[in-house]
């Protein structure tokens, strides 16, 4: 497995659906798992909210 295989990427997402499509060893899943770490980061900076706070009725 490489390791690093980006040194920058820049992928505009689209409004409902973006396709990743690539050939085997391209990097796709090197994408995917660093867009879930810097997912995973803004989360867990967001403000947490409880279902009885009655937000959720």
């Amino acid at each position: 497995m490489r390791a690093n295989i980006f040194e920058a990427l820049e992928l505009p997402l689209g409004r409902c659906l973006t396709l990743l499509m690539g050939e085997n060893g391209a990097g796709k899943t090197s994408v995917l798992d660093a867009m879930a770490v810097v997912l995973g980061e803004i989360q867990s900076h967001l403000p947490r909210i409880h279902h009885d706070s009655g937000v959720f009725g």
